[in-house]
């Protein structure tokens, strides 16, 4: 699976540490037993429920709407991501989003990472 939403990460474990690092930890403070342990437990999370009262017609249209533009990128719902592109990497050409967050991670960027 790729991670990161532009797709430049496959590992759970790397990720969480460049996570680590990006939020300045070091080689020498990194908490590797933990980061273990968040990556065991997350996928075991349940989302908080709605605290909210929901307008239900309003909700209906706006599952529509998510339906037609939104879930064949993020997924159908916050536990079903079978949808087309979901895990897929596209070209920045192709997705047509900003393409400043896939420049940010400059080889100068990576290369201070460790």
């Amino acid at each position: 699976m790729q991670l990161q939403w532009d797709g430049n990460n496959s590992s759970v474990d790397e990720r969480s540490k460049n996570f680590a690092f990006g939020t300045g930890t070091n080689p020498t403070t990194i908490d590797l037993p933990l980061i273990t342990r968040i990556e065991v437990w997350l996928p075991t999370l349940e989302p908080l429920a709605y605290p909210y009262l929901i307008d239900h017609p309003l909700a209906t249209k706006g599952a529509s709407i998510c339906a037609q533009y939104c879930a064949e990128c993020h997924g159908r719902n916050g536990r079903d991501f079978t949808a087309l592109y979901v895990v897929r990497v596209l070209p920045i050409e192709e997705i047509g989003t900003d393409r400043y967050r896939p420049d940010s991670f400059s080889h100068k960027f990576s290369t201070n990472l460790s």
